[in-house]
């Protein structure tokens, strides 16, 4: 008996797993805005943003984006050592990945809209990536914005439509993780994550996120 039950469970086959399907947030439709908002409002208007988080993982970073990196590289004032440095950046790095991960893998009801901004040259990239780390086992509907290579700004049109469209979400409240996000000595922030905030700021309130690279703040008021 015991034989036949495990040989019964050895041929019980796993779950399909079902590869996710992306989105231009810029193009949802109204069911899918309706759909969107229910999720928006079941969390008090909270979205989880994500700012090209698997910008170390693309083959080819952009110029603009390694002469930010050069600019980081020169700028150490914030850190006591450059081993220290790459230390921060290699475990932030991971962990913004590891919980954008968590929140895409997650069940819909248990877990705020998530929304990626990724350069438009590397949408195909981020895209490859997703569809193969991911391990949901029901559908994900996943969000992109494409910015502009090298930078966290978008085009005049995609930037008063994004912005639209989460105002019709119920999004007031957003919490910002990525790269790159530079507290300067003058306590000016600077990058990628600066640029997203700044648009957002026009919906919402910016929420402090600790997943960001390098600065360890993000504080902002609409």
């Amino acid at each position: 008996m015991k034989e036949l039950e495990l040989s019964t469970a050895l041929e019980t086959p796993t779950p399909e797993r079902i590869p996710p399907s992306f989105y231009m947030f810029q193009s949802l439709n109204g069911e899918e805005k309706k759909t969107l908002k229910e999720r928006v409002d079941k969390f008090g208007g909270l979205v989880r943003i994500f700012v090209h988080p698997y910008y170390e993982d693309h083959p080819e970073p952009s110029t603009a984006h390694l002469k930010g990196d050069a600019a980081i590289r020169k700028n150490q004032s914030a850190f006591k050592t450059m081993q220290g440095v790459f230390q921060e950046k290699t475990y932030k790095q991971e962990k913004i990945k590891e919980v954008l991960k968590k929140l895409l893998e997650g069940d819909t009801d248990s877990v705020p809209v998530t929304v990626i901004f990724e350069e438009e040259n590397n949408i195909v990239g981020i895209i490859d990536i997703l569809s193969q780390e991911l391990n949901a086992r029901a559908e994900r509907k996943i969000f992109l914005i494409p910015t502009k290579s090298g930078s966290g700004s978008l085009d005049k049109e995609t930037e008063i439509t994004v912005n639209d469209n989460f105002r019709e979400i119920g999004a007031s409240r957003f919490m910002i993780s990525g790269n790159y996000l530079l507290d300067t000595p003058n306590e000016n922030l600077r990058g990628c994550v600066e640029t997203v905030m700044k648009q957002l700021q026009q919906v919402g309130k910016i929420e402090n996120s600790a997943l960001v690279y390098p600065a360890d703040r993000l504080i902002a008021e609409k």
